[in-house]
């Protein structure tokens, strides 16, 4: 575990595909980015900044690259009615960081 706070955790994970991936998600459970409310953004903020800045320190800087992750767009046409209908509950937005 990288980052632990009410509304973030930040790990390392136990199987990563690069050295120093580390993975920030919310702990409660959210499909889509957009649906944070500004309290949440702001300590989205503060867990990415902390995490961040631990990387910088144990690996002297190194350059990085931080994905987000979030739901795809529902409203697309689907080719199979019902397809979105379980994204909600299937999927966690998340922001993966990995060192270049």
């Amino acid at each position: 575990m990288v980052y632990l706070d009410d509304q973030y955790i930040a790990f390392a994970p136990y199987a990563s595909r690069f050295p120093f991936e580390i993975t920030l998600a919310p702990r409660k459970h959210r499909h889509r980015l957009v649906d944070v409310d500004p309290a949440g953004i702001t300590g989205l903020a503060r867990a990415l900044k902390d995490v961040l800045l631990r990387l910088k320190k144990a690996l002297k800087d190194p350059p990085y690259n931080f994905m987000f992750h979030t739901a795809p767009n529902t409203v697309t046409t689907h080719k199979r009615a019902g397809y979105w209908d379980s994204l909600q509950y299937d999927f966690h937005w998340h922001v993966e960081i990995l060192r270049d």
